[in-house]
C-alpha cells in the first residue's frame, strides 16, 4: 500500500469528494476545505507535478 504525505492527501481530497458529490456539504465549503488541503500539502503535490527533486529542495523534504 503506498505511503507518504501525498498518498494521504489523496485519501483526504477523495473524501471530500464524496462529500461534495453526496451531498453532504456546500459548494461554498467544498471550495474552502479543498483549498486548505491544498495548501496544507502544497510541497507533497508539486513534489509529485513538477521535477522532485526541485520541488523537495525548494520545500526541504527528504521523501514524500
Amino acid at each position: 500500500m503506498p505511503k507518504g504525505k501525498y498518498y494521504e492527501y489523496q485519501i483526504k481530497k477523495t473524501a471530500l469528494d464524496e462529500d461534495f458529490l453526496s451531498g453532504i456539504i456546500d459548494d461554498f465549503q467544498y471550495t474552502r476545505e479543498s483549498l486548505d488541503l491544498d495548501l496544507k500539502y502544497e510541497p507533497y503535490i508539486l513534489s509529485q507535478t513538477i521535477n522532485s527533486q526541485i520541488a523537495r529542495k525548494l520545500h526541504g523534504i527528504n521523501h514524500a
